[in-house]
């Protein structure tokens, strides 16, 4: 038994000695601003990530507590870049040479986006290191080699799509969700039960994106939903609910690029994807449209309209309002007329018995308004084009909406616009 016990021993030191020791260093704040529970939750991050990456039979990972006698070093530093973003910078040393064998660094406007920052860049920097590219080649080449792909997909397509399309999506079932909640606090609304918060944002942004990818991308969304899920903690209140007010802020501070890379990284190890120029189709426009303008739909004023509006328009201003919506067309000719007519009524009823040239300025003046009014007539006609996009578009009419004020209040609101 002790010869058993002393032979078990004997290998475990020869192991040991065969390993090279990577100390994970505490990341730290520049600034002393940043929670230590959030600095250790980056550690340990970056501490899994290594885990997964180096090879247990080569690389033993230590603690800084226990930094004595190791063979490298890893070091991450938070800082600030222009007071508006967090900046993280990760080193890994060689302490025998005292020389700098890679880094990587990263920017976020937020914690979690810093959280993204790790989990994209930090698994190249272990993979380069000595004996590491090789075994995890290995160990990945070989399920890729004999992967079945049923199907073959656009890397390119799947990105634009998602950049398209994930930020729109995701404004569009945020706003379903507060008029949901509206409804359901409003005494007139449809008392139906509410699924969580989170539940539904995760649910709707997923399904609504999945839509308009094709298939054999599930790995891909998996990304998405971590991305997602992170943007959605960034919106959470002390007690770790989905804050809505919050929610349109963390949409806007949000990194898609965190996300895309994350999505070309790891299609660089799909067999099924591949890396072909990608040109969106105006269908692709339609599914994940991040203008609400659809290029199809669009169709500008007829010949025959811009007659029709020439005509009309010999009752100012009402081809121009009818038939092309344009206030502004209208309201120069109202303006044209108006000026003419001041000015002819005020030189023919200020003329004196017997005079009658000044009779004829009046009528000349006001002739020549009308004169100046039919060619801005023709050339408005002529050269006004529809508004192609909603951004640009005009709403007129009543709009009722139900809204929360900053104390999270719902108040409700008719509105009518009308524009020029």
């Amino acid at each position: 038994m002790r010869k058993i016990l002393c032979i078990l021993i004997f290998f475990a030191l020869a192991v040991y000695g065969q390993q090279e020791r990577i100390a994970i260093m505490n990341i730290v704040d520049d600034k002393d601003s940043i929670a230590l529970s959030d600095l250790s939750y980056l550690t340990d991050k970056l501490h899994d990530i290594a885990s997964n990456i180096l090879p247990k039979n080569r690389y033993g990972i230590i603690t800084q507590q226990s930094v004595v006698d190791t063979n490298y070093i890893v070091q991450g530093r938070v800082g600030r870049f222009a007071d508006k973003l967090l900046t993280i910078k990760v080193d890994l040393y060689d302490v025998r040479s005292s020389h700098l064998i890679g880094s990587f660094a990263g920017d976020s406007k937020d914690l979690e986006g810093l959280l993204s920052v790790l989990e994209v860049k930090a698994p190249k920097l272990f993979e380069d290191m000595p004996g590491v590219s090789s075994a995890v080649t290995t160990e990945k080449s070989a399920p890729v080699a004999n992967k079945e792909c049923k199907n073959i997909f656009n890397i390119n397509e799947l990105v634009f799509k998602i950049q398209s399309g994930f930020t729109t999506q995701l404004k569009d079932c945020s706003t379903t969700l507060a008029k949901n909640i509206a409804l359901a606090k409003s005494p007139f609304g449809k008392k139906t039960e509410l699924k969580e918060p989170k539940a539904f944002m995760m649910e709707c942004t997923i399904d609504g994106i999945k839509q308009k990818l094709s298939d054999g991308v599930d790995e891909y969304l998996k990304l998405a939903e971590k991305f997602l899920q992170n943007t959605l903690n960034s919106a959470s209140a002390a007690d770790g609910s989905l804050d809505v007010q919050k929610l349109s802020k963390a949409i806007d501070n949000m990194n898609i690029d965190e996300l895309l890379n994350g999505i070309k990284r790891m299609a660089t190890e799909d067999a099924c994807a591949v890396d072909t120029p990608y040109v969106a189709l105006v269908s692709d426009g339609e599914k994940g449209d991040t203008t609400g303008f659809k290029e199809d739909t669009y169709k500008n004023f007829t010949t025959g309209q811009r007659w029709g509006t020439l005509f009309l328009n010999a009752i100012p201003g009402v081809g121009s309002i009818v038939i092309m919506d344009d206030w502004t067309g209208a309201v120069v000719q109202w303006v044209m007329i108006g000026v003419g007519g001041v000015v002819g009524s005020v030189v023919y009823f200020g003329h004196i018995d017997g005079q009658e040239e000044l009779l004829s300025i009046a009528i000349g003046s006001y002739v020549g308004y009308l004169a100046s009014c039919f060619v801005w007539n023709t050339y408005r006609s002529v050269t006004y084009d529809k508004p192609g996009s909603v951004a640009f578009h005009k709403y007129d009419g009543f709009n009722f909406a139900v809204l929360p004020n900053k104390q999270g209040e719902f108040k409700a609101y008719l509105m009518f616009n009308k524009g020029f």
